[in-house]
């Protein structure tokens, strides 16, 4: 049995057993459930399970945000339960047509895209964050920084238009909207994964911390079409170093946005963070400090202090 057949075997139960799960599609952080009946499931169950951190119901699914290791925890869930990702049955819970459904992406995308180049050209070319507390280096060690990965304007992850990296239940970080398809290293360290589906990256900073790179919202259920890998795992990075490249259109095309998230997904040793700037930047512009806490220390202890 796997580390986690206990836990896939109790949300299995939870979610209406085997028969209500229509399809399930495995992402960076989160695994999304379309069921056949959603009155069966228990929520209250969901969100207890020892695997879960949190549940967001949306568009007719069921996003599960994983604690730790969803590859492995879908795996076992699959050995258990036979359930095999389709992202073809993904979307079917979507009530339009083909041909409807394609003009109101279309619709979506103008809207979008004219939303996005009102606001940027409101955008400062470059603007400071208002100040912010000190740092201070009780209790943590290295101070690290994270890097603009793309040209293009920074926001806060609240403005991220998806409930699990806006409510930062993946961790900190910011997001860029890209101008360009050229996705660069975000920090100074080394490339520790890249995900099956090409649509995000797992790397560590020189302090210790591991931070992922997601490139575009849902953007795992285009199978890595969109996406060319530039790097290895193994590989030393820096922020000059070219990650990935991303065809901006075909994700835009496909509905969806084009954002890049850049998160700390390191919880047990994450000291501090700080966006120290946003508005307009270009690929490797100082965006925000880290610091990290030593293994041993407490890891809700905050090191940003007045």
């Amino acid at each position: 049995m796997g580390t986690f057949s206990a836990a896939a075997k109790q949300l299995l139960h939870a979610l209406g057993g085997r028969d209500n799960v229509a399809s399930v599609t495995r992402c960076a952080t989160r695994l999304r459930f379309v069921l056949k009946n959603e009155a069966l499931a228990d929520k209250q169950a969901i969100e207890q399970n020892a695997a879960v951190r949190g549940l967001i119901t949306d568009a007719g699914q069921f996003q599960l945000l994983i604690k730790n290791g969803c590859a492995d925890f879908y795996q076992d869930l699959v050995a258990v339960s036979g359930i095999q990702s389709n992202r073809k049955e993904s979307r079917t819970h979507l009530p339009f047509f083909p041909h409807a459904r394609a003009k109101l992406i279309q619709l979506l995308d103008r809207v979008k895209t004219w939303w996005r180049e009102a606001r940027t050209r409101r955008l400062p070319q470059r603007r400071s964050a208002a100040p912010g507390p000190s740092l201070s280096t009780a209790g943590a060690t290295d101070l690290d920084f994270l890097y603009a990965p793309a040209d293009g304007a920074v926001v806060p992850l609240s403005e991220v238009a998806d409930q699990v990296f806006s409510a930062e239940l993946v961790g900190q970080g910011f997001a860029v909207h890209p101008v360009s398809g050229h996705i660069f290293a975000p920090l100074i360290g080394t490339v520790l994964s890249v995900f099956s589906s090409k649509h995000a990256l797992r790397l560590r900073m020189s302090n210790g911390l591991e931070v992922m790179v997601h490139m575009g919202l849902d953007t795992v259920e285009l199978a890595g079409t969109p996406f060319a890998i530039a790097v290895e795992v193994g590989d030393s990075v820096t922020p000059t170093r070219l990650l990935a490249e991303m065809d901006l259109s075909q994700v835009k095309n496909s509905g969806r946005a084009t954002d890049i998230v850049v998160i700390l997904i390191d919880p047990d040793r994450r000291g501090g963070y700080r966006q120290i700037t946003s508005g307009l930047h270009q690929h490797g512009e100082r965006i925000a400090g880290v610091r990290a806490h030593p293994p041993s220390a407490h890891p809700l202890r905050n090191v940003w202090s007045a």
